[in-house]
């Protein structure tokens, strides 16, 4: 869900999000994993960290998560920082995510797509993420330039984040899309 009224983002342009509010279903941990684990937990976590987590279905979506992540994904654009390679640049689209307090873990999925006639398709998908942290990005998502058309573009991004609340992991996620961004010169 995107934060405040504008479904297209800040005033720079920028998609921003938080956690859905509810409704959501929580599945109870199964017993094969609150019996611990070392999957990615804390030394303190009996649920068994992000993998047993997620394979559990016991990640809460559209929950505000307590650390308070906001989410953000740039527009799509073309890369200063990828060389042009035989006279070709790149596109690229950028994902952020801020926290007001520190999070055990995070693990981002950004994509690249451009737009199509019938549908859409994606260009690249990367994923990256760390330990303990308050905030975190992802700016690997890129794909070079194949010809001269104009393209539309745009990005989207999934968060996946472990915080432990009173001695237990839980899990949050997010995910969102940025707007469409029209890009002269750069086909895929």
């Amino acid at each position: 869900m995107f934060d405040g009224g504008n479904p297209y983002g800040d005033l720079q342009g920028n998609a921003v999000w938080s956690a859905p509010p509810p409704p959501i279903v929580h599945n109870p941990p199964s017993p094969a994993v609150s019996s611990g684990g070392s999957a990615g937990g804390s030394s303190g976590d009996s649920s068994g960290g992000i993998l047993p987590n997620i394979i559990s279905g016991n990640v809460k979506f559209g929950v505000p998560d307590p650390a308070g992540c906001l989410v953000r994904i740039d527009y799509a654009h073309i890369a200063d920082s990828v060389p042009e390679k035989n006279g070709f640049g790149a596109v690229k689209v950028n994902a952020y995510m801020d926290c007001q307090e520190p999070v055990e873990a995070v693990i981002m999925t950004v994509s690249l797509w451009k737009t199509g006639m019938f549908w859409d398709d994606i260009q690249r998908t990367t994923t990256n993420g760390t330990m303990w942290t308050q905030d975190w990005e992802n700016e690997n998502t890129w794909v070079r330039c194949t010809n001269h058309k104009g393209t539309t573009y745009y990005g989207r991004v999934s968060v996946l984040l472990e915080e432990v609340v009173n001695g237990q992991s839980e899990l949050y996620g997010t995910s969102g899309q940025g707007a469409l961004n029209y890009i002269n010169n750069c086909g895929t």
